[in-house]
């Protein structure tokens, strides 16, 4: 597909360091013990600001790609973390926690309770319960929208789509459909903001949290222009195939 990254010229995020960076960075440190969830919000905040104007352009940014990006870095930041804890011996190798899948092609996939923990089933972070999944259904409830995705079909849809071309197509109206899959969204933009996710000293463990907050900003400023479900339907249609990805796709 490559869409959008055929036609839209780089963006670099706002990563230099800098006196109001300094300042923020010293707030957080402050407030951390007595707020936890201070620095997964405060980089929420900066990932909205900067995916917003990575998406720009001349007729402002279509929300549903908005919505695609910040789903598919949410989902695959259920992975890095897993990846990442598998190769610096942190976590070991052992099912149901972890397990890959390889094909005869040489891809390999990731399924398991560590990456669905984060994705959908929760982890305890200060006293609540907390995944991708939970954080965007809290918010359609809360902006009065009944939520109607099926997310074990979901899953299983996407399951049966591994390794087939099929993949990463999400199940949406045309009129809705972001611009590019989910693993494109990553193989371009989850290098650009993985500086942002770092910008404050927010754990890889949390990364879920700060993208998933983020998607709650837009699905906050978007509802007037899309219905709250169908953006969460968006949302998780990214994040699922992405969180199946053990790395950074290579470009093309």
């Amino acid at each position: 597909m490559f869409g959008f990254f055929k036609k839209k010229p780089e963006v670099a995020p706002k990563v230099i360091a800098s006196p109001a960076v300094t300042a923020m960075r010293a707030m957080i440190d402050a407030q951390d013990a007595s707020n936890p969830q201070i620095r997964a919000i405060m980089t929420g905040k900066d990932i909205t600001e900067n995916v917003l104007e990575m998406l720009k352009d001349e007729k402002g940014v279509r929300v549903e790609n908005a919505l695609g990006l910040l789903g598919a870095l949410a989902g695959f930041s259920c992975s890095y973390v897993v990846m990442r804890q598998l190769a610096d011996g942190s976590l070991e190798m052992k099912e149901p926690e972890i397990v890959i899948v390889k094909l005869k092609d040489g891809s390999e996939w990731l399924f398991g309770d560590a990456v669905n923990s984060r994705l959908v089933e929760g982890v305890e972070i200060s006293g609540q319960k907390l995944s991708v999944w939970a954080l965007i259904a809290g918010k359609v409830q809360q902006l009065g929208n009944p939520l109607t995705l099926d997310i074990k079909e979901l899953f299983g849809r996407v399951a049966e789509a591994i390794g087939k071309p099929k993949f990463g197509h999400a199940d949406l109206p045309d009129a809705h459909r972001p611009t590019d899959t989910p693993q494109d969204y990553v193989k371009y933009l989850f290098p650009k903001v993985l500086p942002l996710l770092d910008r404050y000293g927010l754990a890889p463990e949390q990364y879920f949290l700060a993208l998933a907050l983020s998607a709650q900003e837009v699905m906050q400023m978007a509802k007037g222009t899309i219905a709250p479900d169908l953006a969460a339907i968006i949302l998780m249609e990214y994040a699922v195939p992405a969180s199946k990805l053990t790395a950074v796709p290579k470009p093309t």
